[in-house]
C-alpha cells in the first residue's frame, strides 16, 4: 500500500516543477527515492519475485487511475463550476506521464530490484545498506532520465529538461544516503517480526 500511494503521488505530481535557488526538479523527482526504498525492503524480506509481483500490480492500478481520471474531466460541468480547466490541464497529460511510468519503471524498478537480490545471493545476505545504495544510483539513473524526457518534452524546453536531469539526479543520491540508515533499520526489524511471526504457534 506505502508503495502504491508513493508510485500514485509520484505520478500526480510530475508537473509540479520545484525551484529551489537554482536548482529544478519535480516534486514527483523528490518522492521516487523513497518509492524505491520501499522496493528494496520488500526484496530484501520477501524477494524478487514478490517485488516483481508488486510492480506489476502498481503499474496496472495506474493505468486504471489515468483513464478513471481521463474519463472523469471529460463529464459534463455545470456552467457555475470554472475549474474544470485546471483538472484538464493536469490530468489531461496523465496518459503521457503513463507511458513515461511505464518505460522508467519496467527499467530502472526492475534493475533496482533484480541487482539487490541477486547481490544479496552475492554477499550472503549482508551489507543491505551498500547493496541498496548501490542499486538506487543504478535504477534511478535510468528513471530519471527516462521519465523526464517522456513526461517533459514538449511541456519544458529541452534545456530545462536536461537541467532537471542533471539537478535532480545528485539531489536523489544525497536523499538515499540519508535514508539509507532508517531503510536499513526498518528491514532488519520487519526480518525480525516475520520470524517471531513463523514461530508463533497456529
Amino acid at each position: 500500500m506505502s508503495y502504491m500511494m508513493v508510485a500514485l503521488l509520484s505520478t500526480l505530481f510530475v508537473y509540479k516543477i520545484v525551484s529551489i535557488g537554482p536548482t529544478i526538479i519535480t516534486a514527483g523527482a523528490i518522492l521516487s527515492p523513497l518509492w524505491y526504498f520501499i522496493a528494496d525492503i520488500v526484496t530484501e524480506v520477501y524477494g524478487y519475485s514478490t517485488t516483481r509481483k508488486i510492480i506489476w500490480i502498481e503499474l496496472a492500478l495506474e493505468f486504471i487511475f489515468v483513464c478513471l481520471a481521463c474519463l472523469f474531466i471529460m463529464l459534463p460541468s455545470p456552467d457555475y463550476w470554472t475549474l474544470n480547466s485546471a483538472y484538464h490541464s493536469i490530468f489531461n497529460n496523465l496518459t503521457r506521464v503513463m507511458l513515461g511510468s511505464l518505460v522508467g519503471t519496467i527499467i530502472g524498478s526492475f534493475i533496482n530490484s533484480y541487482l539487490i537480490s541477486k547481490w544479496k545471493i552475492l554477499l550472503m545476505g549482508k551489507s543491505f545498506w551498500l547493496r541498496s545504495l548501490a542499486t538506487n544510483a543504478i535504477g534511478q539513473l535510468f528513471l530519471s532520465t527516462l521519465t523526464s524526457i517522456i513526461d517533459l518534452g514538449g511541456a519544458i524546453p529541452i534545456y530545462e529538461i536536461i537541467k532537471e536531469i542533471f539537478t535532480a539526479y545528485p539531489i536523489k543520491l544525497v536523499s538515499f544516503v540519508v535514508l539509507i540508515i532508517p531503510t536499513a533499520i526498518i528491514a532488519e526489524v520487519i526480518k525480525q517480526v516475520e520470524k517471531l511471526m513463523y514461530m508463533i504457534p497456529m
